[in-house]
């Protein structure tokens, strides 16, 4: 019995890193896709992309995603209780499946709150742009102050800084204008700078 039940406590262990790990990978997958979209001024060019830009765009989605993912390994942890011992040994190993689950739940919540602080400095970034009375100028000194900073600065302002680039409207419009002015320069591009810069700023999980 005890056997059984030790055997099933490594299972539910074994399979719920496998799912978290696969479910990591896919994610960075989608993050290095949309990254690359980004910064090169295109709509999500692929289904993990256009997954991952509806993960960031707003603390809903982000927490939906974290609820399903709990529900997943729900039922990864019922289905490795039943086709190895049984659900009769669920006794046995329920704090192991519940104590999985909380961890997992906990990396969910983090990456949810990281998310929606990502939302918040978006809608800063365009709310500053868009008050200003010269957008181009206002834009232009963010993204002049980041490019100075180059790999010091934040990651998190380059990202939201080319989320805002995509609006289509005048905010948008004079971020891109200013990118754009700024890659055709002699200097360094800013997609050579900020490349990883942007992608170091949406590690979510």
């Amino acid at each position: 019995m005890q056997t059984l039940a030790a055997m099933l406590t490594y299972s539910i262990i074994l399979f719920g890193l496998a799912l978290q790990f696969l479910w990591l990978a896919l994610a960075r997958k989608g993050r290095d896709a949309y990254v690359r979209d980004l910064t090169h001024f295109r709509k999500p060019s692929n289904p993990l992309a256009r997954y991952y830009s509806w993960r960031v765009i707003s603390f809903r989605n982000a927490l939906q995603e974290s609820l399903f993912f709990e529900v997943l390994l729900l039922l990864v942890i019922l289905g490795v209780i039943q086709f190895t011992t049984g659900f009769p040994f669920i006794e046995y190993t329920m704090w192991v499946g519940i104590f999985v689950m909380t961890l997992s739940f906990i990396s969910g919540l983090q990456m949810s709150l990281r998310v929606r602080t990502l939302v918040k400095l978006r809608s800063k970034m365009a709310a500053d742009i868009g008050s200003s009375d010269d957008l181009v100028s206002k834009a232009r000194e963010i993204v002049e102050a980041l490019h100075v900073a180059g790999r010091n600065a934040d990651g998190r302002l380059w990202f939201v800084l080319f989320e805002v680039a995509q609006q289509p409207n005048p905010v948008g419009y004079s971020a891109r204008d200013v990118l754009l002015s700024l890659s055709r320069e002699p200097s360094e591009s800013p997609k050579d700078d900020t490349a990883g810069n942007v992608g170091s700023g949406v590690e979510l999980r």
